[in-house]
């Protein structure tokens, strides 16, 4: 069953904004046209996170925390490291949430 483009929207914008606040955390610089609501990104940005939205809900879809840790073990090396597990563990519940159409 295809979901509603709404549905994806939702995902890519979760994602972008989860992306820049975190990037922030690690002390990332990201583009400056990237630094602005989802809505105004350029384009492309907004296509490719569209994409990257279904291909997530596709090929990932709502792996648990503890999935995606035993898919990773052996590769956390330190702080930074902890902190993409904690942004996955973030989005992992904007993800549900959205799923659960909350």
């Amino acid at each position: 069953m295809s979901k509603e483009p709404l549905y994806y929207f939702k995902l890519a914008k979760s994602m972008h904004d989860e992306y820049e606040k975190h990037s922030k955390t690690i002390g990332w610089k990201t583009q400056d046209s990237c630094q602005v609501k989802f809505k105004d990104l350029p384009l492309n940005n907004q296509k490719v996170m569209l994409h990257l939205a279904k291909f997530v809900d596709n090929k990932v879809g709502l792996a648990t925390i503890k999935e995606v840790l035993e898919l990773i073990n052996g590769y956390i090396k330190d702080d930074n490291d902890i902190r993409v597990i904690n942004l996955l563990d973030i989005i992992h519940k904007d993800i549900k949430e959205l799923g659960d159409g909350k």
